[in-house]
């Protein structure tokens, strides 16, 4: 229900608290301030929109805040302040106008000529999907049979048993008898069992030729055995793939490669080492060194470097966030970065 807050004195501001949404403007301007209000319900730039198509100069101040799904969004021009916290917004000095998003946000107080109010929304409740756990399939290990023992290798030497010859052991000398002449027939077969013995065929040696032959054709059996196993295939190395390169698409489509550190501003200044490529925006919502761009171990960082008026990133499937001055924060490929103003950047691959 509509909550209208009249002033009392002169040059004051009409207020009309909407439930999620807060419209403030002057007194003069409240034959359009009532058409719109007593239209249908609608979001914040729609509201806007309204206001300028019922008679609102594109000069004249005013203040409109809108909670959708959790997220504060302001619009102010001329003298009208939003503190959030300890962080306090304002219209002044903005062409056309001051415009940011804030997330989390369930109580502002709005600031303008003739009062300041205290404002505790009331957000629509946002369905969450209910997590889906999974559950992990665990393999069972493959059972690899042994490989079969290798067989060992039959020698092909065949072991020649050694001969021996008995060599007869002589019997000691009997003293000949004396005067007794030995038979001549006798002397002579003694003679010839002697050559016999002597003459006797030996078992001739192995040559070395033959013994070089028998550890050659080894050699073969032992590699005839080998040839059947596979030698090892080595891995094949596989190189890691690139990563893909990063760049900032800017507001009129160009894209800013991300190869080196990007500062972004009004006129930002170079570092003293001149390794930083300088984006310049025309805006007047945008400071001088508003915030500081660059890929660190893959992943974009952006920082905030102390800018007046903030930055805010909206990274894809979160909320947005405004960044702490100085505080370096990683996004994803897609975020938007917005300075204010309407002036946004997006991280794009490519």
């Amino acid at each position: 229900m509509e909550t209208r807050f009249v002033p009392d004195a002169a040059g004051a501001w009409l207020v009309y608290d909407l439930g999620t949404r807060v419209l403030a403007v002057p007194s003069e301007l409240r034959a359009a301030a009532d058409a719109v209000v007593a239209g249908p319900a609608i979001g914040l730039a729609a509201t806007v929109d309204a206001l300028r198509s019922s008679g609102v100069a594109d000069a004249a101040p005013f203040a409109v805040l809108d909670v959708t799904a959790g997220e504060l969004s302001l619009v102010l021009r001329g003298p009208a302040t939003v503190a959030v916290g300890d962080v306090t917004f304002t219209g002044l000095g903005a062409d056309p106008w001051f415009e940011s998003r804030l997330p989390d946000v369930a109580v502002a107080r709005l600031t303008v000529p003739g009062g300041e109010w205290t404002f505790t929304f009331r957000p629509e409740p946002v369905s969450r999907p209910t997590p889906v756990i999974a559950t992990p399939v665990i393999a069972t290990p493959a059972v690899v049979a042994p490989p079969p023992p290798l067989l060992e290798p039959r020698s092909e030497i065949t072991e020649v048993p050694e001969l021996s010859v008995p060599v007869p052991v002589a019997a000691p000398d009997a003293p000949a008898a004396p005067d007794a002449p030995a038979a001549p027939d006798e002397a002579d077969e003694a003679d010839d069992r002697t050559v016999a013995l002597e003459d006797r065929p030996r078992r001739p040696a192995v040559p070395a030729d033959d013994a070089t032959v028998v550890v050659d054709e080894i050699a073969r059996l032992r590699a005839t055995r080998s040839a059947g196993l596979a030698d090892p295939v080595a891995p094949a190395v596989v190189a890691p793939a690139p990563a893909p390169a990063l760049s900032l698409e800017l507001p009129d489509g160009s894209r800013e490669p991300l190869d080196a550190v990007v500062l972004v501003g009004r006129a930002p200044a170079a570092p003293a080492d001149g390794a930083a490529r300088l984006v310049r925006l025309a805006d007047g919502d945008i400071s001088r060194n508003h915030a500081r761009i660059a890929v660190e171990g893959g992943t974009v960082v952006v920082t905030d470097l102390g800018s007046r008026n903030g930055t805010i990133v909206r990274i894809p499937g979160r909320p947005a966030q405004k960044l702490r001055g100085g505080e370096p924060t990683p996004v994803l490929v897609g975020t938007v970065i917005d300075f204010g103003g309407g002036v946004e950047l997006r991280v794009r691959e490519g």
